[in-house]
């Protein structure tokens, strides 16, 4: 799958970090974002987020990306992008950008969440 996604956008993969799966239930009167964060931290890297349901629970990016291990102050940052979760919807970004989860307050909101490593093609 993360292969296929990336032969779209010329990306040759050359190290999977991890490949990770999420599943979330609605919690009852929780709602907002989860906390702001990324992947891997001090390693470049590609996401490949493939949304296995559709459902609520937009993922969204931020306009600040990470540069070291210190936490920043998230109350300064800006959403520049949101994307609903439709099953099989595929979502590449750069793993540096710091992103986050809404809470799903009316389906599971399930994601398979590829950390790649490797290089665009020229």
């Amino acid at each position: 799958l993360a292969h296929m996604a990336c032969e779209n956008i010329n990306y040759t993969i050359k190290d999977t970090y991890f490949v990770r799966t999420f599943l979330q239930q609605p919690v009852i009167g929780a709602s907002g974002l989860s906390n702001p964060h990324v992947d891997m931290i001090n390693e470049d890297h590609l996401v490949c987020l493939y949304y296995v349901l559709t459902s609520d629970g937009d993922t969204v990016f931020f306009d600040e990306k990470s540069e070291s291990n210190d936490r920043p102050s998230f109350k300064e940052y800006n959403i520049i992008e949101s994307v609903t979760p439709k099953q099989g919807r595929v979502v590449l970004f750069n793993g540096r950008n710091y992103h986050a989860n809404m809470l799903p307050q009316q389906g599971i909101r399930s994601v398979i969440n590829f950390c790649l490593g490797g290089h665009f093609n020229e």
